[in-house]
């Protein structure tokens, strides 16, 4: 059973999201501590690095959509799975818009102090999405 402190992790993760949907750099910045680490081959340290690598994908996808699929919490981690969706109007990856309406997963995992985000890992379905954009062949699965 979730404890009243897990239920509150889940629910910065759950703003994160609605913050993310509703385009408010603010509130979103606001579910993140100042010294936020996302994990990954290159590690993005602090807030403002977060916000310009994470808000840049609306450069390349003006109207990205994130839907929370799936949020659990234990201790101090909270686990989710998600889908985004999105058109791709500006620059991605050096790829020229195309126009393509994509949608992809992601899992990921954050840790929660305090009510802020202090460390993120996610990992996109990069695959999938490169492959919409015809940037790849698309794998046989």
């Amino acid at each position: 059973m979730s404890t009243s402190l897990e239920e509150a992790n889940k629910a910065v993760v759950e703003r994160v999201f609605r913050t993310w949907n509703e385009q408010d750099k603010a509130g979103f910045a606001d579910c993140h501590a100042e010294d936020v680490v996302i994990h990954g081959a290159d590690d993005v340290n602090g807030l403002e690095n977060l916000l310009t690598v994470q808000w840049g994908f609306f450069d390349a996808f003006s109207d990205t959509h994130l839907t929370l699929e799936e949020c659990i919490a234990e201790g101090d981690l909270v686990s989710l799975r998600y889908t985004a969706n999105g058109t791709h109007d500006g620059t991605f990856e050096g790829l020229a818009p195309t126009g393509t309406e994509v949608e992809f997963t992601a899992m990921g995992m954050v840790r929660v102090v305090d009510g802020k985000i202090t460390d993120k890992w996610v990992q996109l379905d990069m695959l999938s999405l490169l492959a919409q954009l015809d940037a790849i062949e698309s794998p046989v699965v």
